[in-house]
């Protein structure tokens, strides 16, 4: 067996007489890119060598970084947590700290949501950085709505949410009737990004010349219901707009109504939202991704578990009781247990 270290060989990313290692165009670049480089190239992952895979190779651990136990190369070693490995996740929420405004309007608007004879009245929130419609569950079943039985994954950086999708079309309409939305499918789910506190007032503007007349439409109690994304690209028209001066709120008027944007009152606040959802990657993609990382050999940063031993983790989990003042814990693999 000859390895990437045997000086006899080429170096098969500038095919001169040096090892991969040593190679000036592989160093230079990134972890990310020589982990591509070595896998386009049929590199072994362990010792860089390219006449055999990882899982054939003679060396046990090549990686020198303290600590690591991760069957690699020193160069393809990383230092970005698993989390931020996968770079297909994307944002739904998140935090920051110190933003100088308190009151941030956001683009929501009152409506109407008609399912044959049954109507919710609330908000929608127009977000052109979703390209989902998402609904919430219990408007779902005030309206009648039926859910599909199949599954979508939503993707953010804090982890993979499931949803369910409403297989019948339902409407959207503005308050007062004149126009309205066919939304033909939307993902279902518990909560919305969304604060109640980002509902605008009418007299919240009132200071603002170009927005003291608005004419601006508001529901008693009302609750954002809806989340509109870029897949009903119709509800994100702008038919009219009032701008002030730079860093002054603006106001745009869509089929659903008028809805103000940006900050208004200059007040310090130590927490801020962003909101942005992606559907997940489609199933062809998610399949081709899976057979590159199971081909090509990739070493894989996730702990899982065998089919024993989650059968036996249920077993312990559901069977386990206290009793006289100690715990009782079954034999997984026992009979009966």
């Amino acid at each position: 067996l000859r390895h990437e270290d045997d000086p006899k060989l080429l170096c098969a990313i500038c095919l001169e007489n040096h090892p991969v290692s040593q190679c000036p165009i592989f160093l230079a670049l990134s972890v990310e890119d020589r982990w591509s480089k070595a896998r386009k190239k049929g590199l072994c992952f362990v010792c860089l060598g390219g006449a055999h895979q990882a899982s054939r190779c003679v060396l046990r651990n090549s990686c020198q970084y303290e600590g690591c136990k991760g069957r690699h190369h020193s160069l393809l070693h990383s230092t970005v947590s698993a989390k931020s490995v996968n770079a297909h996740h994307l944002e739904s929420r998140c935090v920051s700290s110190r933003m100088p405004y308190s009151n941030v309007s956001l683009g929501i608007v009152p409506i109407r949501v008609r399912s044959g004879h049954n109507e919710i009245t609330g908000y929608a929130f127009l977000d052109n950085g979703s390209d989902v419609t998402l609904i919430r569950a219990d408007c779902v079943k005030l309206l009648g709505l039926q859910n599909e039985r199949a599954q979508t994954m939503i993707q953010t950086l804090g982890g993979n949410k499931l949803a369910t999708s409403v297989s019948r079309m339902f409407e959207v309409c503005s308050l007062d009737g004149i126009e309205s939305l066919r939304i033909e499918r939307a993902l279902v789910v518990d909560r919305l990004p969304v604060d109640k506190s980002r509902i605008q007032m009418g007299d919240s503007f009132k200071n603002w010349p170009h927005l003291s007349d608005l004419p601006l439409d508001y529901v008693v109690n009302g609750e954002v219901l809806l989340l509109i994304g870029c897949d009903i690209p119709e509800a994100h028209w702008i038919l009219d707009q009032r701008l002030g001066g730079r860093k002054h709120p603006y106001a745009v008027k869509t089929l659903l109504g008028w809805t103000v944007l940006r900050p208004m009152s200059p007040v310090k606040c130590n927490v801020s939202s962003v909101d942005f959802m992606r559907r997940s990657e489609s199933t062809e993609t998610q399949l081709r991704r899976m057979y590159d990382l199971k081909f090509a050999d990739v070493h894989f940063f996730c702990k899982m578990i065998s089919p024993n031993d989650f059968a036996a983790i249920q077993v312990v989990q559901k069977k386990t009781y206290f009793s006289d003042g100690h715990f009782v814990v079954p034999l997984p693999w026992r009979k009966g247990a």
